[in-house]
């Protein structure tokens, strides 16, 4: 294999050891016996299980039990067909469907980085030492969603067959299917993940912008059509809640936005973007007179520069997080990609030049290691274990207890496990509460188009009978809940009833 055979074969088996560390690592975490790895996928989790025991997914949202579901139906749907395939029950078991998910999550982002890399090596004839420093940092880049049950794999999945399918017809061979394809993916991809047509408009405009084709207006007028003709269906399919539930509840408002974890996070993110952005504006200055007729890249900068300034505004609604950055990522990756083929040596790995893949590749590892994505630890593993079993003894006896009164979890990663009692929801009117309880940070949201009023008044008169809250946060029970006292301690969890 030439990867072995030229003479940065040391440098390459290197980053080959990393990547497989990599995918080893996560692959170990989806036998995790953690219920939020990342990006809160006990909510996911809870709705397919919701689907499973034949309950409707979009309640309204603004009465009790104020249930809400801000995501659309297509991944959700997908993963109760997977578990299905997978169980013989119709209940399976909690892990057990943690299990299933994130390996369907692993296998679609196999397949997502697989066309990617395959597509770059063929169009581009990428070195497999360029292949490799691309998938290191690939893979370091768009972490932990990608690999948990939520419907960013799927989502980045069909963007990416949409993107080479439209760059593709425009730039190399107009094949008569390429557009219609394209089209297909796009509006699948809306009802995957709201946000995506967002993106799929930009890529169109751009795309126009630079070539001045109508044929991209009539695209992107087509493409907004069928998205409205299909949500108009699910509407007549699932209710009026739908509209609700996926566009509505969606719309939160931040106060104090400047001194948010969410700006904290944009921070972050284009800290974890910014050298990757940095070489490539070095290598499109240093080409600039050969590229300043390529259209192809034209649109890649335009795109890249639109995806950046939009998806750090996504990070800044509530309860967001890094993962908005990854389409912007993968355009900056691909736009990489394509001027390594004109000039190798700007990122040769030999002598003083591999301090920055390798500084690179070190300051990725230590982010991803502060947020959690790339470890492993065997006893935290055992410790979670007898964690996840104690959560469900627990709660079997927190059911005698409550008696089939009206009960809250402030945290609904223990939801999971009480989800049989007479529970209220509401998580989205003070979706800052919960970030407080998992995050040691205040942030103060509220509904943009909804007051919680009704809502609040179930803790104020009485009606939510007992809340039930982790041992070890009675501040804020005291500040949040000042009605409810102390009742009794059961494993890892506190009961407080109304006084």
């Amino acid at each position: 294999m030439q990867a072995f055979s030229d003479k940065y074969r040391l440098q390459n088996i290197v980053f080959i050891l990393l990547i497989a560390y990599l995918l080893i690592t996560r692959i170990l975490l989806i036998f995790s016996y953690s219920i939020d790895l990342d990006g809160a996928e006990f909510i996911f989790v809870y709705h397919v299980q919701r689907l499973i025991d034949h309950k409707p997914l979009y309640n309204n949202p603004t009465e009790f039990p104020f249930l809400a579901c801000l995501f659309v139906p297509v991944y959700l749907y997908i993963l109760k067909g997977v578990l299905s395939l997978f169980s013989a029950s119709s209940q399976p078991d909690l892990h057990f469907m943690y299990v299933v998910c994130r390996a369907f999550s692993f296998v679609l982002f196999m397949l997502q980085i697989s066309i990617f890399i395959t597509y770059v090596r063929r169009r581009f004839q990428s070195s497999w030492r360029n292949i490799f420093i691309l998938t290191a940092v690939y893979l370091l880049l768009i972490s932990g969603h990608m690999y948990v049950v939520r419907p960013d794999a799927l989502k980045f999945l069909l963007f990416t067959i949409g993107f080479i399918l439209l760059i593709e017809y425009e730039f190399f061979k107009q094949h008569i299917f390429y557009l219609p394809g394209f089209l297909v993916v796009a509006v699948l991809n809306v009802f995957t993940k709201q946000d995506t047509i967002v993106y799929s408009c930009i890529l169109i405009g751009c795309m126009f912008l630079v070539t001045r084709k109508i044929k991209y207006i009539a695209l992107l007028v087509s493409f907004l059509l069928v998205v409205v003709l299909v949500f108009l269906s699910m509407v007549h399919i699932f209710g009026n809640n739908f509209y609700t539930n996926v566009i509505l509840f969606n719309f939160q408002t931040i106060d104090d936005v400047f001194t948010s974890i969410n700006m904290l996070l944009v921070i972050f993110s284009l800290g974890r973007i910014s050298p990757l952005l940095l070489i490539v504006f070095v290598m499109l200055y240093k080409h600039k007179s050969a590229l300043q007729k390529d259209v192809m890249v034209l649109f890649l900068i335009i795109t890249a520069m639109a995806f950046l300034a939009v998806s750090h505004l996504f990070i800044l609604r509530a309860g967001s997080n890094i993962n908005y950055a990854y389409e912007s990522i993968f355009l900056l990756l691909f736009l990489f990609s394509m001027l390594l083929k004109l000039d190798e040596s700007t990122f040769k790995l030999s002598g003083k030049a591999m301090i920055f893949p390798i500084s690179y590749v070190l300051f990725l590892f230590a982010t991803n290691t502060i947020i959690h994505n790339y470890r492993y630890n065997f006893k935290r593993e055992e410790e979670l274990k007898a964690t996840y079993y104690k959560n469900i003894e627990t709660n079997k006896q927190i059911k005698s207890v409550i008696n089939n009164e009206l009960v809250f979890y402030p945290n609904m990663e223990y939801g999971l496990f009480g989800r049989n009692n007479n529970l209220i929801y509401g998580y989205d009117y003070n979706i800052g509460r919960f970030i407080s309880l998992v995050m040691p940070i205040e942030i103060n949201t509220r509904l943009t188009f909804f007051d919680s009023k009704k809502y609040d008044d179930y803790f104020k008169n009485g009606k939510v009978k007992y809340i039930v809250s982790q041992t070890n946060k009675a501040d804020f029970m005291q500040k949040n809940y000042p009605n409810y006292t102390f009742q009794d301690s059961i494993g890892n969890l506190s009961v407080y009833a109304f006084k």
